[in-house]
C-alpha cells in the first residue's frame, strides 16, 4: 500500500508541479513509511528522492515510432541470423574438404597403389600417378587445414 501511495506521489508532483524537485520519505514512531513533497514537522531521519523527470507528451515516441524501431532491430538481427549461418555453412565446408583432403593423403601413402578395373580386375598405379595425386592432395590439405 505504501508502494502505491508513492507512486501515486510521483505521479502527482510530477504532473502537477513541475517545478517540485524533492520528495521526502521518514518513518514515524509507529513504524508507518510516508512520502510527502514537504518536510516533516516532527524531527525524525529523513531521506530526500530525487524524482525522474516525466517525458513531456512532445518528447514521447509514438506507437508507429516504436513500431518502426522494432521492425528495424527484427529486421538487423534476422540479416546477423543469416550471415552467421552463411559463414557456419562455410566453415562446416571447408572442414569437410579438410577432412576429405586428409583421407586421401593417407590412402596415398602405401607405396604400392591399385586399382579396380569395370572388368574386376587389379592393376598396379604407376608411380608417378601416385606421387601426383599425393602432390595434389598435400596441396588441398595446405589449403582446408590451415
Amino acid at each position: 500500500m505504501n508502494s502505491f501511495k508513492f507512486l501515486l506521489l510521483v505521479i502527482l508532483t510530477g504532473t502537477f508541479t513541475p517545478a517540485q524537485s524533492e520528495i521526502y520519505k521518514w518513518v514515524d514512531d509507529n513504524g508507518e513509511t510516508h512520502y510527502s513533497g514537504r518536510m516533516p514537522d516532527t524531527e525524525t531521519n529523513v531521506e530526500t528522492i530525487q524524482p525522474t523527470a516525466l517525458k513531456s507528451t512532445g518528447e514521447r515516441e509514438t506507437w508507429q515510432e516504436r513500431n518502426e524501431d522494432f521492425a528495424k532491430r527484427n529486421e538487423s538481427a534476422a540479416e546477423q541470423a543469416k550471415k552467421d549461418s552463411e559463414e557456419k555453412a562455410h566453415a562446416d565446408k571447408v572442414q569437410h574438404a579438410c577432412e576429405q583432403a586428409k583421407v586421401r593423403v593417407t590412402s596415398l601413402e602405401p607405396p604400392r597403389i591399385n586399382k579396380v578395373d569395370a572388368d574386376g580386375t587389379r592393376s598396379r598405379m604407376s608411380e608417378e600417378w601416385r606421387q601426383e595425386q599425393l602432390g595434389a592432395a598435400r596441396e588441398a590439405v595446405g589449403k582446408y587445414c590451415t
